[in-house]
């Protein structure tokens, strides 16, 4: 999820989650994964405080020109 810099900090990215998070479960969803960068560490107590913990580690992979690390 990425949400415009001047737009965070005001719990925007938290009401986008619950909304899809609804939606997801109405569908019949169970559980819900992502994978966040390694370097990310905002992002990673982001989505912690709203519930999610860590499944496993990613090695690192190559993006393009980028090599980059997750969790999941």
């Amino acid at each position: 999820m990425l949400v415009a810099p001047t737009s965070r900090n005001v719990g925007l990215g938290r009401q986008i989650h619950v909304a899809f998070e609804s939606y997801a479960f109405k569908c019949g969803t169970q559980r819900l994964l992502l994978a966040v960068l390694e370097k990310n560490t905002v992002d990673r107590r982001f989505w912690a405080k709203l519930g999610y913990r860590k499944v496993k580690d990613h090695r690192p992979k190559r993006y393009g020109r980028r090599v980059h690390a997750c969790t999941e």
